[in-house]
């Protein structure tokens, strides 16, 4: 006769709990499809009164009906030191590059200003660097082409001690 050892006893109660335990996960979601493009979500009784009983979403499909055209720009860094060259080459992708692709959204990811001294060595909020910024903007009519929404990076914030602070330029221009 073959010995039990209690390790084997242990293994085969483990294997036998989680297997019963993966089996009732698998009751409590239901995968329904309709017909339709969408996709029924159905919660079996006694799962949580937190989750609604019916959740639709939307099946992807190989049409463009249902797609949303973004874009995203980053570090443009405009400077009223350097790189000034920048400010044409944004009012180009506005003018050029949005008016080609129309996007619904642009999200710039922050740098939107350079907030560099003249030296390099120091940082403060320049007004006038977020001045060109919005006057390249407004001059490229952005806000009647697509929604366009701003992200503050570390440069936008360089010096910038608070919310509320006179040196938030953030706030008036983006």
């Amino acid at each position: 006769m073959m010995p039990f050892s209690v390790t084997k006893i242990l293994v085969v109660a483990v294997i036998v709990i989680l297997s019963v335990a993966i089996g009732n996960i698998s009751t409590f979601i239901k995968v329904h499809f309709e017909p339709s493009n969408y996709i029924t979500l159905k919660h079996s009784k006694g799962s949580s009164p937190n989750l609604t009983s019916n959740l639709q979403m939307k099946r992807i499909s190989t049409s463009y009906e249902d797609l949303i055209w973004f874009v995203q720009i980053s570090d443009i860094h405009i400077s009223m030191f350097r790189a000034m060259d920048r400010i044409s080459e944004l009012e180009e992708f506005c003018n050029i590059t949005l008016d080609a692709i129309k996007p619904a959204v642009v999200l710039a990811s922050g740098d939107l200003t350079d907030a560099k001294s003249v030296d390099t060595l120091g940082s403060q909020q320049y007004e006038d660097e977020w001045k060109l910024y919005r006057n390249a903007l407004d001059k490229c009519q952005v806000a009647k082409k697509t929604v366009w929404l701003d992200v503050r990076g570390n440069h936008d914030n360089f010096n910038v001690r608070g919310p509320t602070a006179k040196e938030n330029y953030y706030r008036n221009y983006s």
